[in-house]
């Protein structure tokens, strides 16, 4: 990969640093190489929640959210130094602050070729779908421009450490924090946002790449533009690269709308039934889709405190298991041409047999002899459709008891 915070690749001499090492520029990412903020700042990482330390296949750059399921990183972070393609769909590990996600698809911005470095008409730039939303972190807004000199920005990066003086020192932030510092445009190219490393500033290193540099001061964070690649060891005196988000809003935004994640999902009602030898437990969800929400596979997978059952799905949404559980998904004609267009859509899950009794016991409700006419909280109830995940906490209120509950 390219660049990190600082370049930290000099096992050759000059700009070998990873594959990316062309002219008097190398880019900042780490297929086996890191690189960090140099002269910037060490804070913990959950003052960052939507930047991720990203490990492909033992390379390191760092990326931003940019939608619940999207995160937006270098395009040279899944080349190694031969410039061939080392990172597969579902080779990326995204560690965030608050939890950790896996890559289901890469899209490589289309301009984008591997043997040139931080090149105009090249779009240095990717979009990874993640397994699924990342809950309770606000994903960072796009630049739409546009990008002139004498912006600051807040470049944040997991690469690494170093100094003005000697550049990269090969040290990385410790685990739980991120480097941060603040640098100001002195040149716009036609796709590119450069800087010269000057006293007072900071700089991007290797590990860096694909990194934010935030507008500074915006709230909530804008990306403005994000690692490239940089001279040198990135020492005073080097310049650096930073990929131009405002040449880019379109493709951003045409993934947003199309990542298929859903909006959120609400537990309307969650009921048991019970009958003697016929007792089961009725979820019924309503889930929020963006237009061109699609299948690629119709499992679902129905989780909760330590219950999980698995289903596939018939052309019509609807599924049995061997417990005679049974899960429907309305609007079986959009789900027949394998498409979603509408806004929202619901989910029944019919639990029956084991299924209902491992269900109950996942939630330790016979130590309760008081149970009847009681409430409780389902914490994190998940249904996963496919590559895609939502959850939802609610309330269930039990209408009807029997002996079972004894």
């Amino acid at each position: 990969m390219k660049r990190h915070i600082l370049l930290v690749l000099i096992l050759f001499f000059t700009y070998e640093l990873s594959p990316y090492q062309f002219s008097s520029y190398q880019a900042l990412a780490e297929t086996n190489q890191k690189l960090p903020i140099l002269d910037g700042t060490n804070v913990p990482a959950s003052d960052y929640p939507e930047v991720a330390e990203l490990s492909i296949k033992g390379g390191l750059c760092t990326g931003t959210l940019i939608a619940p399921n999207l995160l937006l990183t270098a395009a040279h972070c899944f080349f190694n130094d031969r410039n061939k393609r080392s990172g597969a769909e579902k080779s990326l590990i995204a560690f965030f602050p608050s939890g950790t996600l896996r890559s289901t698809r890469i899209s490589l911005h289309k301009t984008y070729k591997a043997k040139n470095i931080c090149k105009d008409n090249e779009i240095d730039a990717a979009i990874v779908e993640l397994n699924s939303a990342l809950p309770g972190v606000a994903p960072a807004g796009i630049f739409e421009g546009p990008t002139t000199i004498g912006q600051e920005l807040e470049i944040v990066g997991y690469g690494s450490d170093g100094n003005g003086f000697s550049g990269e020192n090969n040290n990385f932030p410790e685990i739980g924090t991120v480097n941060t510092g603040t640098t100001i445009v002195d040149n716009v190219a036609n796709d590119y946002a450069t800087w010269i490393f000057n006293s007072g500033e900071a700089n991007t290193g290797g590990g860096d790449s694909g990194g934010p540099a935030f507008i500074r001061n915006s709230n909530p964070r804008i990306i403005h533009s994000i690692t490239c690649g940089g001279e040198g060891r990135s020492q005073f005196g080097t310049q650096s690269y930073n990929t131009r988000i405002d040449k880019v809003t379109e493709w951003i935004n045409s993934a947003i709308n199309t990542s298929g994640i859903f909006l959120n999902m609400h537990i309307q009602s969650a009921k048991v039934f019970t009958s003697e030898g016929n007792n089961r437990l009725n979820i019924r969800a309503q889930v929020d889709l963006k237009n061109g929400f699609r299948f690629r596979k119709k499992i679902v997978n129905i989780s909760t405190n330590g219950f999980s059952q698995t289903f596939t799905l018939n052309r019509k949404g609807r599924a049995r298991n061997n417990n005679n559980s049974k899960i429907r998904i309305l609007g079986e004609r959009n789900l027949r041409r394998n498409k979603l267009k509408g806004k929202s859509g619901r989910i029944n899950i019919n639990l029956k047999g084991n299924d209902y009794i491992n269900f109950l016991n996942s939630y330790d409700f016979f130590s309760n002899p008081e149970i009847e006419g009681s409430s409780f909280n389902i914490s994190e109830l998940e249904i996963v459709i496919g590559n895609y995940s939502s959850k939802d906490s609610n309330t269930i209120f039990y209408d009807s008891f029997s002996e079972v509950w004894q």
